[in-house]
């Protein structure tokens, strides 16, 4: 498992961050195979390896994810595409920060949370450990 942990400043209002983040994961994260939801303040990412939150209070955004295997092995890029996105519900100058700051990668992170690049085998079935030596593949 890989935990991923950090803090944005924003000088939006909490209702301005929950509409723009809502925006910017659902444009990052279309479909269903990740969950988006809110509890609260709170926006959840949960499913294929991930268990995300995204908190939103005055003056800053907290993000924290857990990722499971194999989501955990492209941990730099999920890390990206989740800073990425949190900087631009922050605002501008959160963005512009966390562009400076952030490792690079050649795809979104947020696309490797979904899926993208992976063989649909490895994503919906039983890795063959799970499945008594061997995994059910279609």
């Amino acid at each position: 498992m890989s935990d991923i942990e950090f803090r944005a400043v924003t000088t939006r209002s909490v209702a301005q961050v929950k509409s723009a983040l809502e925006t910017e994961i659902r444009s990052r994260l279309p479909g269903e195979r990740i969950k988006k939801f809110w509890e609260g303040d709170v926006f959840r990412l949960v499913g294929m390896g991930a268990d995300g939150r995204i908190e939103v209070s005055d003056g800053e955004i907290r993000a924290h994810a857990t990722l499971k295997p194999p989501l955990s092995l492209m941990k730099g890029r999920v890390e990206q595409g989740l800073r990425e996105t949190v900087a631009a519900a922050a605002g501008p100058q959160a963005a512009a920060a966390a562009r400076s700051a952030e490792p690079s990668a050649p795809a979104s992170p947020l696309e490797a949370a979904a899926g993208e690049g992976m063989p649909r085998e490895e994503l919906d079935t039983p890795m063959a450990s799970e499945a008594g030596g061997q995994a059910d593949v279609p």
